[in-house]
């Protein structure tokens, strides 16, 4: 009996290890979206007229337009609405599923700006945040340049119950992010999320377990871009107004 178990241990541990083998690596990437913003076509992104935190976010073109081929996110030191700041986000109306998603962008010099570049998962399959899951592939707060972070946000560990945060979350020192366009961008697999700055590997985040509490990426996620006031910030806004600046954002799937 203890010979028939032990085997079954055995058989057990070489099964698991057979299903957690990784997914291989893309060899070959075919592109299905790209936006140059040589327009801001509301048929492909939906602003946000709606506040957030200390932030009211418009779509009016002192916080949102299409400036010189760059899409330009501009936050204000203004009343407006009740609120003391006005920027602005954007989410791309159509859902995207694994691949290379990436940005090309240059950060602002603003100490209270919080610009961001992030996935938010479709409410159907588990409901809305957290459940949903978030992936900020891009996350930045000017007073603590120039280091950018890369969040992962799901039921099990997001910002509000600060649940092992050390394992969801990792920063980049990138001293001329506010000077230089770089690329941001994430590989999407079933089994991990890998994370690029400039086509360089940073950091790979691992699905922890089969569950949608602690891997809700198995199913769709639209693109957001942000330019909010930082709550937390408590310093001199006299570096405002001040940009976050878009050339281009590029979706990939796997060539057949």
């Amino acid at each position: 009996m203890i010979k028939q178990f032990a085997i079954l241990v055995i058989l057990c541990a070489w099964v698991s290890c057979k299903n957690e083998d990784p997914e291989p690596p893309v060899e070959n990437w075919c592109m299905i979206f790209e936006d140059q913003f040589d327009s801001l076509n509301r048929t492909v992104w939906e602003p946000t007229i709606a506040p957030n935190g200390i932030t009211s976010r418009t779509d009016r073109s002192e916080n949102l337009r299409i400036e010189n081929g760059l899409l330009i996110m501009e936050l204000h030191k203004e009343n407006y609405d009740g609120y003391a700041y006005t920027g602005s986000d954007i989410a791309s109306i159509d859902y995207y599923q694994y691949g290379k998603i990436e940005c090309r962008a240059r950060l602002p010099k603003a100490n209270i700006a919080w610009p961001a570049f992030w996935l938010l998962g479709s409410y159907d399959e588990y409901g809305a945040w957290p459940n949903c899951g978030e992936i900020d592939i891009l996350e930045y707060w000017g007073y603590n340049a120039p280091d950018f972070y890369t969040n992962i946000h799901t039921k099990h560990s997001n910002w509000k119950n600060g649940k092992d945060r050390a394992a969801h979350s990792t920063s980049y020192t990138l001293s001329d992010a506010t000077e230089e366009f770089h690329v941001y961008g994430m590989v999407w697999y079933r089994d991990r999320l890998e994370f690029y700055l400039d086509d360089n590997l940073y950091w790979t985040y691992h699905k922890i377990k089969d569950s949608w509490r602690k891997w809700p990426f198995d199913h769709p996620m639209r693109i957001v871009f942000q330019m909010y006031a930082g709550p937390d910030y408590h310093g001199s806004v006299a570096d405002l107004p001040d940009q976050f600046e878009v050339d281009y954002v590029k979706v990939y799937e796997a060539c057949d």
